[in-house]
Parts: C-alpha cells; sequence; structure tokens
C-alpha cells in the first residue's frame, strides 16, 4: 500500500512540473485548429474582413492539413489586395497586464507576394483593447520562402499594457495563399 501511495506521489509530482495549475500551459484561444465552422467559409471564433477590390477565397481544407480534420486556406488572387482574418474577442483567455504571450502555429504556402501596395502577408499577435508597439509580427514571405512543406512558426508580443485584458490575432494575406493550423497562444515564463 505504501508502494503504491508514494508512486501515485511521484506521478502527481511528476504531472505537476509538465502542466503547471498556474495556466503558463493554457491555451488562451479557441479554435485555433479551425476544427468547428460557423459556416461552411469561416471557422467559429473567428472573422474575416476583405478589401473592396481583392478577389479572396476561403476554405476548409481537408487534404492540406497540419492535424485534426481541417486547415483554413485563405487564396487572394492577383493582382492582390487585402484578406485579413482575425479571432473574435470572444474567443480569446484572458491575459495579465505585465507578462508576455507567444504565439506558435503551422503554415503552408503558395506564391505569396505583395499586394500593390507593397503590404506584405503577416501574421501579428498583439493585445486589446490597449495594444503594445509594437506587437509581434512575422513577415510570412520572409519566414517562408523556398519552403514547400508545413512550417511551425513562432513569435512574441511584448509585454502586456495595463489596459489590456485578452489576445489579439490577426493573418493578413496580401496576394497567393496560404493554410494555416494549429494556432496556439500561451504565456511565456
Amino acid at each position: 500500500m505504501k508502494k503504491c501511495i508514494k508512486a501515485a506521489l511521484v506521478l502527481a509530482g511528476a504531472f505537476m512540473a509538465f502542466f503547471p495549475a498556474n495556466g503558463l500551459c493554457e491555451n488562451l484561444i479557441e479554435n485555433g485548429g479551425f476544427e468547428v465552422k460557423a459556416s461552411e467559409t469561416l471557422p467559429e471564433g473567428w472573422k474575416l474582413n476583405v478589401s473592396r477590390k481583392a478577389r479572396a477565397e476561403t476554405v476548409f481544407d481537408a487534404t492540406e492539413k497540419h492535424s485534426g480534420d481541417f486547415s483554413y486556406r485563405i487564396s487572394v488572387d492577383p493582382p492582390g489586395g487585402r484578406a485579413v482574418l482575425y479571432i473574435d474577442e470572444a474567443a480569446t483567455g484572458t491575459v495579465i497586464p505585465g507578462k508576455t504571450y507567444e504565439a506558435t502555429f503551422w503554415a503552408k504556402t503558395e506564391n505569396l507576394d505583395y499586394n500593390r501596395f507593397h503590404e506584405a502577408p503577416a501574421f501579428r499577435i498583439n493585445y486589446a483593447p490597449q495594444r503594445a508597439r509594437p506587437g509581434g509580427v512575422i513577415d510570412l514571405m520572409a519566414k517562408l520562402a523556398g519552403r514547400s512543406g508545413w512550417t511551425q512558426l513562432t513569435v512574441q508580443a511584448p509585454e502586456a499594457p495595463q489596459n489590456s485584458d485578452r489576445i489579439h490575432i490577426d493573418v493578413i494575406i496580401t496576394q497567393g495563399t496560404l493554410w494555416i493550423d494549429d494556432i496556439q497562444v500561451r504565456q511565456v515564463e
């Protein structure tokens, strides 16, 4: 009996070491794997804004995915434009002012390019309602140039400002195709 209790305590200690109760391992965004659909073209907890003259297509892709049943594919046809996928504030967890947060995600691209205003496709993490200046940004063309498969990317936002209580994520596509999957945001220790 004592051996069983001792073994249970050792396992509990190991579990707590890998999964602390303070929330550092908790993913702060919902549906980052794009598994739940709000409509045939939009994931639950996400919104899409397409500029007036852009020709954009969005789709749940069951063929090209990093994990789960789907990735989310956004394509903007030449000559380009701007499509912005962003998380709804109701689909994010609470942040602690003064703490730092990091986003990781998987991406695959094809024919990315600038739009006519020389804006680059990007992934951005910041806070709301008060934003940090500057926020965390990844230029997707620079990071994924020459890569053909799925790539994991990580970007860190600076410390959360005092008047912020949630994460803001947006993905900008200016021309070409992006597949995105498994977005996670966690507090950095």
